[in-house]
């Protein structure tokens, strides 16, 4: 025989859930609206329900404007641009240094040898030296003339030179190109 429980009780102790009653053609139609709207609302929606309550939750994927794509990419080509710049002026400067440092160098060298210079060799034992490795006087051709005026008036140059001059407009342009090709490309 079966056991039987108190009143108000289930089986295991606990309150007794409330009795469900039978649906009224009322709620019917409610429950038949809302599944047509879960139909009508495709694959991506989710359905949870709370209580009485049915929330229906759509998926959608969110498309990122191509404008504000384009704006993140330009800000990133100029970080990267600004992060180049930098560093080809931090080399620059790096370079500039060596090179100081090297015509710091090449200055004291000088200085130490004139000095050398004045006080062993007179012009005429340099003149009897360059004798003696078979240098002689130069050619009249050889020889620049310059007119050096009292400090007040100008400085008369004379030179006329037989070479065509370099065009350094061009030579520059095509110096910055070749820059741009070593930098994208690698040195060759």
């Amino acid at each position: 025989m079966r056991e039987r429980t108190p009143p108000g009780r289930n089986r295991r102790g606990g309150p007794r859930p409330p009795a469900r009653r039978a649906a009224t053609p009322r709620k019917r139609a409610a429950t038949r609206q809302t599944r047509r709207h879960i139909r009508a609302a495709g694959p991506n929606v989710t359905v949870r329900k709370r209580g009485k309550i049915i929330y229906l939750h759509s998926r959608e994927r969110r498309n990122i404007p191509w404008r504000l794509i384009f704006a993140l990419f330009l800000v990133f080509v100029g970080g990267v641009g600004s992060a180049v710049a930098y560093a080809n002026n931090h080399e620059i400067r790096r370079e500039i240094g060596i090179s100081r440092s090297a015509l710091n160098r090449q200055l004291d060298t000088n200085r130490s040898m004139r000095a050398d210079t004045t006080e062993r060799y007179s012009h005429d034992e340099i003149a009897r030296r360059a004798r003696a490795l078979g240098l002689g006087e130069p050619d009249p051709s050889q020889v620049i003339y310059f007119y050096a005026a009292p400090l007040h008036s100008g400085v008369v140059f004379t030179y006329n030179p037989s070479a065509q001059q370099d065009n350094y407009f061009w030579q520059g342009i095509a110096g910055f190109f070749r820059g741009i090709s070593n930098r994208v490309f690698g040195e060759r």
